[in-house]
């Protein structure tokens, strides 16, 4: 009478509850790797940030000649700075003059999505302004 084939209920409700364990670790895992992702690009911007203020203390008058040679040059960034693809999404990092104001500038993220750009602006809302170019999945902030 014992010859039944298949799995007991119990059987089944403890391989539910191991998928669903796995399935919440990996989903978890993703959101840590993403915060870590958002958090290194914030440091590295506020990192370009510092390093670009004080290059109006060795003397600059504005930001007109702002790269990040010229930051290097003056010691301001470390020599083994690279900005290409070195951003935490593969991109580029971007420093340039304002456009519209050479006493300010702007630093940007290249290869980032939308979500990505709105939580960066969420980190430096209060210290500037910062604009996302969805075609071009530019992220750009103006101190």
């Amino acid at each position: 009478m014992n010859n039944k084939k298949g799995f007991t209920l119990v059987e089944l409700a403890i391989g539910l509850a191991v998928i669903t364990i796995l399935i919440l670790a990996i989903s978890v895992s993703a959101g840590i790797r993403d915060n870590a992702r958002l958090q290194s690009a914030a440091n590295s911007v506020r990192s370009i940030r510092s390093a670009a203020e004080n290059y109006l203390s060795n003397g600059n008058l504005n930001y007109a000649n702002l790269t990040f040679t010229a930051l290097q040059t003056a010691n301001l960034l470390p020599a083994s700075f690279v900005a290409a693809k070195s951003n935490p999404w593969g991109g580029d990092f971007a420093l340039e003059p304002n456009a519209a104001d050479n006493t300010r500038f702007d630093v940007g993220l290249t290869g980032i999505n939308a979500a990505q750009a709105a939580k960066l602006t969420s980190y430096f809302n209060n210290s500037g302004s910062s604009a996302y170019d969805s075609t071009k999945n530019i992220w750009t902030a103006t101190f």
